[in-house]
């Protein structure tokens, strides 16, 4: 009887070890790490506080299912996880896009994947430069059946041809394992490292002159050292082992970690060290990842999060002064946010085209910018009190929103006000803020200052958003993207210029929103 209950033991401890934490089969090669340690100071120098513009990636998905069609996972199941992992990579500065056209592949012979079919299932099914994901009912790899697997980024990316990430029907719906393999993609390893060897073991203390963190486990510095989590961490996401580093110092490891193999309920966090190397790799790395022409994004409706009256300030703010600063100090009330019901949106289903400019004049002088992406930035810095002045203009009928920020979060809507309306039915026209020869002060608060114009094709309950976006995590541009989600363009679609003024013209299809994000330095 001891001998059965060990046994059962056993099995069961292996079976939580797969799916729990070695589920994960990515492998980094000698080459692929020889080319990462060398890329190790430009990746460690990188300066993440910069504010970027956003990079979209598109993915083309491939579900396998069975001869009969039965078995594979769902086109909603494929969209949710995408629209997961968008919350945790736009810290990254990325968006993932899925393209229309969903492929579904029936095929008894793919459905239970084996890795040694890899080459001859991707070479009908792959696009080039496009990230392929694949989901399997189950995925054979060093015989047994793993979550999944990702490649690491190496020199030869750009012509190896292998952008493709495999994962396990219920691994997608984990929450976790599909964000985890896209993790490696982007060149993170695991928490624990590579290797098991004593010498590369990470030691836990931070102090310089003694720490390994830049040469051991993954590398950074921000994540603590782990002596490898599966089985031993609780229903709690407590870590429960007793293992010590070679210094003799207990490990405190972070169950939580995306890339640790820990029980798969808890990982839901990126540090933000690996977020700096995520976007390094989507820069440097993945840079050959584009749009394959005429492509377009799945189409993808995403309802407005609730915004509950609990939630809200109970105080009624003061009125919008006429001349604002960039950023105001106040807050919507419930009333504000719950907005009336505005008329259907006004650019017909047969126009494909949205455009606009805005042209900021500092102290009476044009603001030379910089483009990022999608994002523009002022050249020079200027200083609290400098007048400023904004022409906006709409080449289409379109809904327009203004809306002014800095680091304290609190968001101005500089247009509508209560006496305008957002819709612009005039092609070709153009208004001045504040109006009447009025002038904008820049505040006292330095740092950074934002700018933000959105154009739309059907109205926005704008002070929602804008509330919503005081809450979200990250930058300015990513609070942006994690509120309005799937209604923004791809960037395929959008072309940005600052020829005199900044402006764009876009390809709407399915989405509805283009904005103009304008980053000034605040002295």
């Amino acid at each position: 009887m001891k001998q059965l209950m060990l046994f059962l033991f056993c099995w069961l401890y292996f079976a939580l070890s797969i799916s729990f934490g070695q589920g994960c089969a990515a492998e980094v090669s000698a080459k692929e790490l020889a080319y990462l340690s060398k890329k190790e100071p430009m990746m460690r120098s990188f300066n993440s506080t910069i504010t970027r513009g956003v990079r979209d990636f598109p993915i083309k998905a491939n579900i396998v299912a069975q001869s009969d069609g039965s078995g594979g996972l769902s086109k909603q199941e494929v969209i949710d996880a995408i629209k997961d992992m968008n919350q945790y990579f736009i810290q990254a500065n990325i968006r993932f896009i899925l393209l229309d056209g969903i492929n579904e592949i029936s095929s008894d012979r793919y459905y239970n994947f084996n890795s040694s079919h890899e080459l001859e299932l991707t070479e009908k099914h792959d696009i080039k430069h496009v990230i392929n994901l694949y989901f399997f009912n189950a995925i054979y790899k060093f015989g047994t059946n793993v979550c999944g697997y990702a490649p690491y980024p190496n020199e030869y990316s750009a012509s190896y041809l292998k952008d493709r990430i495999m994962v396990r029907n219920d691994c997608v719906r984990n929450g976790a394992s599909l964000i985890h393999e896209m993790g490696h993609y982007f060149s993170l390893f695991h928490t624990h490292g590579n290797s098991t060897a004593a010498k590369d073991k990470e030691l836990v203390t931070r102090e310089k002159g003694k720490r390994n963190c830049e040469t051991a486990g993954d590398g950074l510095c921000d994540t603590p050292a782990d002596p490898r989590l599966n089985g031993k961490v609780d229903g709690e996401c407590q870590y429960t082992g007793a293992d010590r580093d070679p210094a003799g110092v207990k490990y405190q490891p972070n169950p939580r970690n995306v890339m640790a193999y820990s029980v798969i309920g808890c990982r839901n966090e990126f540090s933000k060290g690996q977020f700096a190397r995520i976007n390094y790799a989507a820069l440097q790395f993945r840079d050959y990842i584009k749009f394959p022409e005429g492509a377009k994004p799945l189409v993808v409706h995403e309802k407005q999060a609730p915004v509950h009256l609990s939630e809200l300030n109970s105080t009624t703010p003061s009125k919008q002064p006429t001349q604002p600063s960039i950023a105001a100090s106040t807050k919507p009330t419930f009333e504000e946010v719950v907005e009336k019901k505005e008329e259907p949106a006004i650019v017909s289903a047969n126009s494909k085209t949205l455009s606009g400019e805005l042209t900021l004049q500092m102290a009476s002088q044009k603001v030379a910018t910089t483009l990022d992406g999608n994002l523009f930035k002022a050249d020079e810095a200027y200083y609290t009190g400098t007048n400023y002045q904004l022409f906006i203009k709409n080449n289409e009928p379109a809904y327009v929103y203004v809306v002014g920020s800095d680091l304290t979060r609190d968001n101005s809507l500089l247009y509508p006000l209560e006496y305008n309306s957002p819709k612009l039915n005039d092609e070709f026209s153009k208004f001045a803020l504040p109006g009447k020869g009025g002038m904008y002060t820049m505040n006292e608060v330095p740092g950074k200052d934002y700018l933000l114009v959105l154009y739309s094709t059907k109205p926005l309950p704008i002070k929602n958003m804008i509330y919503q976006m005081e809450r979200e995590d990250g930058n300015f541009v990513q609070r942006l993207y994690q509120v309005m989600g799937d209604d923004l363009v791809p960037l395929n679609q959008v072309t940005y210029h600052n020829e005199g003024s900044l402006g764009f013209k876009a390809t709407t299809a399915d989405r509805s929103i283009v904005p103009i994000i304008l980053e000034i330095n605040h002295l």
